[in-house]
C-alpha cells in the first residue's frame, strides 16, 4: 500500500447548483438593480439641492423672575472675596471688612433694584462672621490655655 491517498475525480457541477450564472461570468444576474445611482441634484424630489436656509440664532431666554439686574454690585463681589480670604489666608483680619462691605452692598442693592449680587453680599457677610467666630474661639482656647499654664 502506498502512503498516498487518492480522491475520486469529480465532473462539472450539475446545472441547477451553485456554479456559474447562466450566460457566462460577465453577465449581470437576472433582475439586477439597473444602472449607476443618479448624480447629485437629480434624485428624488426634495433631496437634490442644498439644505434650506435657516434664520439667525434663537433669542435669549431672558432673566429669571426675582433675580435682579444683570450687573452685580461691586461691593458684593468685594465682600465675597474678603470673606473667602478671611477663612483661608487673612484669618481675623479681613472678616470685619467682609461684613462691612457686605452690608454696604445689600443697602446699595436695596436702593437700586437694577443691581444684582444679593447672594454674593450675603455669602461675604456669612463667611466674614464665621472667620471672626473662629478667630475668637482660637484666641479664647489658646488664651485660656496659656493663662492656665501659670496656675
Amino acid at each position: 500500500m502506498s502512503d498516498r491517498m487518492t480522491y475520486p475525480v469529480q465532473g462539472p457541477p450539475p446545472s441547477g447548483g451553485y456554479g456559474m450564472p447562466p450566460g457566462g461570468a460577465g453577465a449581470p444576474p437576472p433582475g439586477g438593480f439597473g444602472g449607476p445611482p443618479p448624480a447629485y441634484g437629480g434624485g428624488a424630489p426634495g433631496f437634490g439641492g442644498p439644505p434650506p436656509a435657516y434664520g439667525g440664532p434663537p433669542g435669549g431666554y431672558g432673566q429669571m423672575p426675582g433675580q435682579g439686574g444683570s450687573k452685580n454690585a461691586t461691593m458684593a463681589t468685594v465682600s465675597l472675596v474678603l470673606g473667602i480670604l478671611s477663612l483661608f489666608c487673612c484669618v481675623g483680619v479681613s472678616g470685619i471688612p467682609a461684613i462691612i462691605t457686605g452690608v454696604m452692598a445689600r443697602n446699595e442693592i436695596a436702593r437700586d433694584p437694577s443691581l444684582g449680587g444679593q447672594g454674593l453680599a450675603t455669602a461675604g457677610i456669612i463667611l466674614g462672621s464665621i472667620s471672626i467666630l473662629l478667630t475668637l474661639g482660637y484666641l479664647a482656647f489658646f488664651g485660656f490655655a496659656s493663662v492656665m499654664r501659670f496656675f
